[in-house]
């Protein structure tokens, strides 16, 4: 069995101009949830960013996201960074 993953956005999103600013996911797994962020060298990597979301300690927006939705941004945020390199 496929493990579930949750995919959040990160941003300023309901600010007039709102621009994402990254992308994380939670994967939940037999050992507990791991919470990734996805990184400008393109790679998944362990981040804090959805526990402090979670305790209200972001001065940035987190919104969940289907997995679709995940995936496109995921999509734009990598194209946009390999153009910036």
């Amino acid at each position: 069995m496929a493990a579930e993953v949750q995919y959040y956005v990160i941003g300023r999103i309901g600010q007039v101009g709102g621009r994402v600013l990254g992308l994380a996911r939670r994967t939940y797994s037999t050992d507990g949830p791991v919470d990734e962020t996805l990184r400008s060298d393109l790679s998944w990597q362990p981040d804090s960013v959805l526990t402090e979301w979670e305790y209200g300690d972001l001065t940035t927006e987190v919104i969940k996201v289907s997995e679709q939705d995940g995936e496109r941004v995921a999509n734009q945020l990598r194209a946009r960074w390999q153009r910036s390199r």
